[in-house]
């Protein structure tokens, strides 16, 4: 049977995540509640179709992490595709196969124009499922993702006086008024409500902190020590800055990761955004990556390649970090 995904299949999930994957035994998907939170606590919803067996094992999975967001001024809902798989022996095969079976079914049940369902799905998938999604699922390549890499030591940094930073243990209840205004910039952005930041970030390690200037909101940076590309950083997961705050929270940057040990900064951001040129005059330098931006727009009026010069993400957006 292929359908929709639900609460009581997450231990065939799970073994069929052993099965397919070579996940550690303190893999984060595996510690109590976790799978539940990510597939059914996410305030943007649920997207995850299966094929199952009468006897409830999983035999293949194409799912989604949804995000609600704002496009061209109006609401969307974005999903990153994620956790795809097909049990060995059990559910590959060539374009007719099960696994692309279930990315179909999960198309037809999730994509669609604004309103009607979520008009873009993106991400960044390892060699296999994008041969099969690009011949198949109608995937298509959005840009080489590029990152943006300082050693903390050679960053200049340049704080102004009016601005403050307080890291928290808590989002603000400041956050969503400012988000709404800040977010009016970009033609296209998930969102950062503090419903979604918490669901994302909270009691999982992040650190995170707000600049104030005069009592308002500035800036918000959400941070980790994390192995990525081959290498440690300290990763700016969000960067959502005004121009008054962005010393002062690359200050604050700096000392979390020296005090992490960590040694450089890194961030994803689009090329053509504000602070990919700032941070570079800060003392970040574009390095290439092993990854593949891809997508689907299932509405034709934002083709893929506008998305590519219009959405502002991070790497906050992913599961990557």
């Amino acid at each position: 049977m292929i359908r929709a995904i639900a609460p009581d299949d997450e231990a065939a999930a799970l073994r069929a995540f052993a099965a397919t994957f070579e996940l550690d035994e303190d893999a984060e998907l595996l510690r109590p509640g976790a799978w539940t939170r990510r597939y059914f606590a996410n305030p943007a919803g649920t997207r995850a179709t299966i094929a199952a067996l009468p006897d409830g094992r999983l035999l293949a999975q194409y799912a989604g992490l949804p995000q609600g967001a704002w496009l061209d001024g109006e609401r969307a809902t974005f999903t990153q595709g994620v956790d795809s798989l097909a049990v060995p022996d059990e559910g590959r095969g060539g374009l007719g196969s099960l696994f692309v079976r279930v990315g179909r079914r999960f198309a037809q049940a999730y994509g669609g124009r604004r309103g009607e369902g979520d008009p873009f799905m993106w991400g960044y998938p390892v060699r296999e499922a994008w041969r099969i999604g690009r011949a198949a699922l109608g995937y298509e390549t959005i840009r080489s993702q590029l990152a943006l890499v300082a050693r903390v030591d050679a960053l200049a940094v340049h704080v102004r006086d009016e601005a403050l930073v307080e890291e928290l243990a808590a989002f603000p209840d400041s956050l969503d008024a400012w988000f709404d205004e800040h977010r009016k910039r970009y033609a296209a952005i998930c969102d950062r409500t503090r419903a979604a930041l918490e669901w994302r970030y909270a009691g999982r390690g992040y650190r995170f902190a707000v600049a104030t200037r005069g009592g308002a909101l500035r800036g918000l940076a959400v941070c980790r020590d994390v192995e990525i590309e081959g290498a440690r950083r300290f990763v700016l997961c969000e960067w959502l800055v005004e121009h008054d705050a962005r010393g002062a929270l690359l200050a604050w940057a700096r000392e979390a990761a020296r005090e992490a040990g960590v040694e450089t900064l890194y961030a994803w951001l689009p090329p053509w955004c504000e602070d990919f040129l700032a941070l570079q005059v800060a003392g970040f330098r574009v390095h290439p990556t092993s990854r593949v931006l891809v997508g689907r727009s299932y509405d034709k009026r934002w083709a893929p390649e506008w998305y590519a010069e219009n959405w502002f993400m991070t790497l906050g957006d992913t599961d990557l970090v």
